[in-house]
């Protein structure tokens, strides 16, 4: 009985025994689970610093309201046209004589004027001036105008749409009896001021230079490029010649000045 009693007793010491090592071994594995285990939170955490980062990265960058004109990198206005710099111009006048200074061709016509001297009011006197106007009368037209080399009729009349293509603003339909360059407006300037004037004639050399007044190229007649009213000429302290530069300007982006004080509508008259 002794025997069976002790062997029973030794029995359940290890029985005991067995049982705690298990229990300290589910203890262990749990703790072990419970460590490697993704917290619940792990997931809002790593967007929170996602976000954060994003939020630096947006700190770097220079938000686009706070960007000014000076800042950005603007596009271009479909409607700029090429700056023309350091172009020699002359000054003329409306019913200037003819000489060897305008290879004896006289103003008392435009190229789109047979009178053109009637059409302004008079002869435009580059010496008896009353500020930009001269002191005999007041001009129906204004007094701030310029001419180019190109026109857009010659002596058959409208030049062929191949040469007028090459004029920005031709849409492929002119109006009888209408010059689609008379009148249009330029943007010039010199080292000292800038000033505005509309085109009322064709000069002071040639009448096909496409290229150059539409395009990129210097004048092909070296002597001058653009001819300057005497108010245009004295409004830039021109005297007689000097070195310009000047682009097209669309007429709803001229300001006020004096060139606006008189503004020319008249267009073609051949009688």
């Amino acid at each position: 009985m002794k025997i069976i009693k002790r062997s029973v007793l030794k029995n359940k010491k290890i029985h005991a025994i067995l049982s705690i090592l298990l229990l300290v071994t589910a203890m262990g594995v749990h703790s072990l689970t419970k460590q490697t285990a993704p917290s619940p939170s792990a997931p809002k955490a790593k967007a929170s610093a996602m976000a954060t980062e994003s939020s630096d990265k947006k700190e770097e960058a220079v938000p686009q309201s706070s960007m000014t004109q000076a800042d950005a990198v603007l596009p271009q206005p479909a409607s700029s046209y090429p700056l023309h710099e350091n172009i020699t111009a002359t000054v003329f006048w409306v019913g200037e004589g003819a000489d060897g200074s305008n290879d004896f061709i006289h103003n008392r016509a435009s190229a789109w004027m047979t009178d053109w001297v009637s059409a302004y009011g008079g002869i435009d006197n580059p010496e008896n001036r009353c500020g930009y106007r001269p002191c005999a009368f007041t001009p129906n037209e204004n007094p701030f105008y310029f001419a180019l080399p190109f026109n857009d009729y010659d002596e058959n009349g409208l030049k062929s749409d191949a040469q007028l293509q090459q004029i920005p603003w031709y849409t492929g339909i002119i109006p009888e009896n209408t010059s689609i360059i008379k009148n249009r407006w330029i943007k010039v300037s010199n080292d000292k001021k800038v000033a505005y004037a509309q085109w009322e004639d064709v000069g002071p050399f040639g009448e096909n230079d496409a290229y150059y007044v539409f395009g990129t190229d210097k004048p092909a007649e070296r002597r001058a490029g653009l001819d300057l009213s005497p108010a245009l000429a004295d409004y830039l302290d021109v005297d007689g010649r000097g070195v310009v530069s000047w682009r097209f300007i669309d007429s709803n982006n001229v300001p006020k000045g004096e060139w606006t004080k008189i503004v020319t509508k008249s267009n073609l008259n051949f009688d």
